[in-house]
């Protein structure tokens, strides 16, 4: 009896195991869980009507781009480091993508028709020399999560793919020059969590602080000078980290934040006696400085 308990035990922990990892795998998480998962290129192509799932990683596929358009049904795909810096349109055709994930490829820009993804879900693209995004992709619209990260060129122009952003949950933005931040006038209410790191910011358009959903903002290592008075808007924020900008002082109006648990001001320049202060007020609340 207590080897079958000891069976039953091993047995949920391995599920426990499977259902954290398709809750944090899109490969799992997008499509049917038993569908296949190809990651070796001949044998996806030899099916290629019938991959939906398709992980290429440190694979050269410089030779081989155009054969990318032989999948039609794609719904999951993830290339890292192939050696390449374009994206054949033919890929998006279908529209059926609901993940798109690109990791060490050096696009200069997205296809027009990348737009007929219009169920995509996750966005997220590492190292690449995008500096503008086409008009055509504000048709995607129900994306719940953007991540873009180490993107090369001037500034990138996010404002009619923002807009356009009805259901977004998550943003993280890491080395994108981006100046400013803008969202549409009616910024999306279910906008969760926010990372803006390393994107030259100065400042931020005064829409979004609508975000009354928002629970973690992150804008370190930027160029924001001061702590603007629509931040009590925000009365979910759990999070706030301001660290390494240039901000020289600090409202108490931080401490009327209702629901604040962590502050992080470390590498600005404050007065010790203002951030004193905020910490007396706020005694619920971890303050790094």
């Amino acid at each position: 009896m207590r080897r079958i308990s000891l069976l039953i035990i091993v047995c949920l922990s391995c599920f426990r195991e499977i259902e954290a990892q398709s809750v944090n795998d899109p490969f799992y998480r997008y499509g049917f869980p038993q569908e296949q998962i190809y990651i070796d290129f001949e044998q996806a192509l030899s099916d290629a009507k019938e991959v939906k799932k398709l992980k290429l990683e440190a694979f050269d596929l410089s030779a081989k781009l155009d054969k990318l358009e032989k999948f039609k049904s794609l719904k999951v795909l993830k290339l890292s480091n192939n050696l390449i810096d374009s994206l054949p349109e033919e890929i998006f055709d279908a529209g059926s993508l609901l993940y798109f994930e690109s990791i060490g490829n050096a696009y200069r820009a997205l296809p027009e028709n990348f737009s007929n993804s219009v169920g995509l879900k996750e966005l997220k693209i590492i190292n690449a020399a995008i500096d503008s995004l086409p008009i055509q992709m504000s048709s995607v619209k129900y994306l719940r999560r953007i991540e873009f990260q180490s993107f090369e060129g001037d500034t990138l122009d996010l404002r009619p793919f923002l807009r356009a952003q009805r259901n977004l949950e998550e943003l993280l933005l890491y080395k994108v020059p981006v100046h400013y931040f803008p969202l549409r006038d009616s910024s999306a209410k279910t906008l969760n969590q926010v990372y803006l790191v390393n994107c030259q910011l100065a400042s931020i358009d005064s829409a979004f602080w609508n975000n009354r959903a928002l629970e973690i903002l992150v804008l370190d290592d930027n160029e924001i000078t001061a702590i603007p008075d629509e931040l009590l808007q925000l009365s979910s924020l759990k999070t706030l980290s301001l660290k390494n900008n240039r901000i020289k002082h600090l409202p108490e109006l931080v401490s009327k934040l209702p629901n604040l648990e962590l502050l992080n001001l470390s590498g600005n320049k404050i007065p010790f006696h203002e951030l004193e202060i905020v910490r007396i007020l706020m005694p619920n609340c971890k303050i790094i400085y």
